[in-house]
Parts: structure tokens; C-alpha cells; sequence
């Protein structure tokens, strides 16, 4: 069997940015891991830190979040959608963050890779905060998430993932 998660995350010294890796191996084909994936509208019933995405336009979505118990909000475009490959976004307002999602086949199932890059809000002070505690904490969520993912796929059971509130 496949390596079950690979996560980590730094800080691009070029940039500023932090990025955070995380790859995890589903028991399931890519084609439904990609169906399950871009329902951008489910995710909060499978990923805790993401309370609500709607579609705003046609490849624009709206998004809210509570990451490490803050609220976020942003914007986003889809400049790369191949269905079963790939998935990257970038932020047009509120939060300043860009990614991409791949999905590849590997040993009896599939590997799905999530990057994603952001800049802390708040400038120097927001800096500070993501290399103390911040960045740990969101990369902690992330992974978690992406488990909820695979399980909520390998089960087919996307709402009970969620918890109350």
C-alpha cells in the first residue's frame, strides 16, 4: 500500500508566503476522488475549518473559513481545471492565497497533492503571529480535513463529517 500522508509546510523566503504541503492516498479511483472534490459546495459538511463556498460567477467562487480560530474570507478564480489532473485557484480579494490541487493514480487507488500558498493578514504583525503559532495550527487543520476527505470518498458518507457547531 501507498504511503498513507506526507504533510509539511515553510515559509518561501522569496516571497514571504507560507506553504503548506499535504498529500494523502484514498482507496478510491481518481475520478471519484476528483467528482467528490470539485463539489466545491460540500465542503463544509467534510472540512471543519470551512463554513461556507457559493458560487459567484462562472469560475469564481466565494469562500468563508475559520482558520485557527480566525474568520477569513476571499475570493477566488479557477485559471486550471482539468478534470481527473488538476485544480488551482488564486484569491481576487480578502485573503491573499493561491494553490492547486492534483490528483494522480497510485497503487489500488489515488494520491491527492493540496498546495496551498497564502500571506498572513495584518502585514508584519500577521507575519509574526503565522510563524509563531498560526502556520502550525493551519497546517494541523488541513491535514485533518484532507482525512475527512478521504474518509468521507472511501465510505461515501460526505455528511457525517461535519461537527455540530
Amino acid at each position: 500500500m501507498a504511503e498513507q500522508t506526507h504533510h509539511e509546510w515553510h515559509r518561501d523566503e522569496s516571497t514571504g508566503q507560507f506553504v503548506h504541503h499535504v498529500s494523502v492516498w484514498v482507496n478510491a479511483p481518481v475520478a471519484t476522488c476528483f467528482r467528490y472534490w470539485s463539489q466545491f459546495e460540500e465542503f463544509p459538511k467534510i472540512m471543519r475549518h470551512i463554513k461556507r463556498v457559493e458560487k459567484s460567477g462562472k469560475d469564481s467562487w466565494h469562500w468563508e473559513a475559520m482558520i485557527a480560530g480566525q474568520h477569513a474570507e476571499w475570493n477566488a478564480v479557477m485559471p486550471e481545471f482539468r478534470s481527473e489532473e488538476i485544480i488551482t485557484w488564486r484569491s481576487v480579494s480578502g485573503l491573499k492565497n493561491s494553490g492547486s490541487v492534483t490528483f494522480a493514480p497510485a497503487a489500488n487507488g489515488a494520491r491527492i497533492t493540496v498546495d496551498i500558498m497564502y500571506d498572513p493578514p495584518y502585514g508584519f504583525i500577521g507575519d509574526l503571529v503565522a510563524q509563531s503559532r498560526f502556520a502550525d495550527q493551519f497546517q494541523k487543520e488541513l491535514v485533518e480535513d484532507l482525512h475527512n476527505f478521504k474518509e468521507a470518498v472511501e465510505s461515501g458518507k460526505t455528511e457525517r463529517f461535519r461537527p455540530a457547531a
